[in-house]
């Protein structure tokens, strides 16, 4: 593919990521609320097995090869290390943080990262590469890419947690509500895109990710009405057009042809893992800081919302610090 036409083409993509979302939302809260949440996960086989058929027919290999094994040993350390450290934060609201269960998970999950580590730097084909984080821009991006999983993912759960106990929607009206981010994504995906063909993905990072903050801030301090929430959360998907867009380029430029698969990878991992390990800690302090409410049951305090939009600016903030550090290059 050509190297000048790889931001926009991301950004394209980025932008059908906003179409997808949208549509997902309002089908996935109909079939949620007409048949149940389980159908969700039903429904899409078909549209899965179509995709399936259609990349396979039309869309045309790579003809760059790299000979390299799947790291069975690494994903099976890492998924062992998220799924304990998941389980045990979880399950911490109903046992408490000194049930021995909970601390064994956590024991688990910290044993399991640390051998996942090591065993990168011993591995003859590792899921994270130890060579390719040498490169500076590679490293500091990754990096990047947890904070902005992490804030993103957590924030957006916690915009549905809000719809529904303080607004009282259903999955269909939260679907509704939550549309105007899909809308800028779509729009804004190609933006970022043209500016960081022409800015190089640096600054253009730095920018998604301060606006990231901004509406974090917003929402920190205005979500009590449905207009204030929507204000916020578009905010967000016009910060997290730019970061995500800038940051998959900042990988692809500082990246080796015959490695950008590997980069890639690496980056959407560590990603999905802060995508991961954020929510799940809004989770517990959402349920330790809840008040009853007759008739309807546990529902989160202002502590809660305010807690966790800080701690997203925080990780947000990280983020921007990491990424000043980066060299801006424009690729080829």
């Amino acid at each position: 593919f050509p190297q000048d036409r790889i931001a926009i083409a991301q950004g394209v993509i980025s932008a059908m990521f906003g179409v997808g979302t949208a549509i997902g939302f309002v089908v996935g809260g109909y079939v949620t609320e007409t048949w149940g949440w389980e159908w969700t996960y039903h429904s899409v086989i078909p549209c899965a097995a179509f995709l399936t058929v259609l990349v396979a027919w039309k869309v045309r290999e790579s003809p760059i090869r790299l000979q390299a094994r799947i790291d069975y040993v690494g994903a099976a350390l890492l998924a062992t290390a998220l799924v304990s450290f998941l389980v045990g934060v979880t399950e911490s609201r109903n046992r408490g943080w000194s049930d021995p269960l909970i601390d064994g998970l956590l024991v688990v999950a910290a044993v399991s990262i640390l051998a996942f580590s090591w065993w990168q730097t011993k591995a003859k084909d590792p899921l994270v590469r130890p060579g390719l984080m040498k490169e500076r821009n590679i490293a500091l991006t990754t990096v990047v890419g947890f904070m902005i999983g992490f804030a993103m993912f957590t924030v957006n759960q916690t915009v549905v947690a809000i719809a529904s106990f303080n607004f009282g929607l259903d999955a269909l009206e939260t679907g509704m509500l939550m549309l105007p981010v899909s809308f800028v994504t779509l729009v804004l995906g190609p933006v970022s895109g043209v500016v960081v063909k022409k800015v190089g993905p640096k600054w253009p990072m730095v920018f998604g990710m301060v606006l990231s903050i901004v509406a974090f801030m917003v929402l920190y301090q205005y979500h009590g009405t449905q207009n204030e929430v929507v204000l916020g959360i578009v905010l967000m998907g016009a910060g997290s057009s730019f970061a995500m867009v800038s940051s998959i380029n900042m990988i692809i430029i500082s990246t080796p042809k015959k490695e950008t698969g590997i980069s890639t990878a690496m980056n959407m991992i560590v990603r999905t893992s802060g995508s991961v390990v954020g929510p799940a800690l809004a989770a517990v302090i959402i349920s330790q800081n809840s008040v009853f409410v007759p008739g309807v049951g546990a529902v989160p305090d202002d502590v809660a919302y305010q807690t966790i939009f800080i701690m997203a600016s925080v990780m947000m903030g990280v983020g921007v610090a990491v990424a000043a550090m980066l060299k801006n290059d424009r690729g080829a």
